[in-house]
């Protein structure tokens, strides 16, 4: 698997030790050729596009694994996926042991649009997400809202996106 550089998912991972399932993020190759890695804590989340190798297997992603390979700075380093998680860089192999358990049914919680009003949520969590899916500075995100109390989508344009839980006022 490679992943974008520009895509910092672990910053919508969970670091609850008692929500262990949603501590790394989850390669979904269920559409396979729109491959995702997704990341949630359970009040926001966030989905962003990478390549996979035929033998790379749905599954967690060590969040280890990925702060290994953004070390490599030629942008040449994948993870294997294949049963076990291995960094590969020019130089060296690096082994990651693959997190268990089942990680939720993301997909189920992600806006498919609808009327847009207005609503409450948290700027920072708007702002990690927004890194989380590799927004830069200075470009525009879309928020798409379908109620007042359900998730809000933002997009990036870079077929990334991410979703926000709104806040209770």
């Amino acid at each position: 698997m490679k992943i974008n550089r520009k895509y910092q998912i672990e910053k919508t991972a969970s670091k609850d030790p008692t929500r262990y399932v949603l501590n790394d993020p989850y390669l979904d190759t269920s559409e396979i050729d729109k491959p995702v890695l997704v990341a949630t804590d359970g009040r926001m989340l966030a989905v962003v596009p990478v390549e996979v190798l035929p033998e790379d297997m749905s599954g967690h992603v060590p969040v280890d694994a990925i702060k290994e390979l953004r070390k490599d700075k030629s942008g040449k380093s994948e993870i294997n996926l294949n049963g076990k998680v291995e960094v590969v860089n020019a130089d060296k192999i690096t082994r990651f042991t693959r997190p268990e358990g089942t990680f939720p049914n993301w997909k189920q919680v992600v806006p498919q649009g609808g009327e847009k009003f207005t609503i409450s949520f948290n700027p920072e969590m708007l702002l990690r997400v927004a890194q989380a899916v590799g927004c830069e500075k200075g470009k525009a995100i879309t928020l798409k809202f379908k109620g007042p109390l359900d998730p809000i989508k933002i997009e990036t344009g870079n077929g990334a996106y991410g979703v926000l839980m709104p806040m209770k006022l």
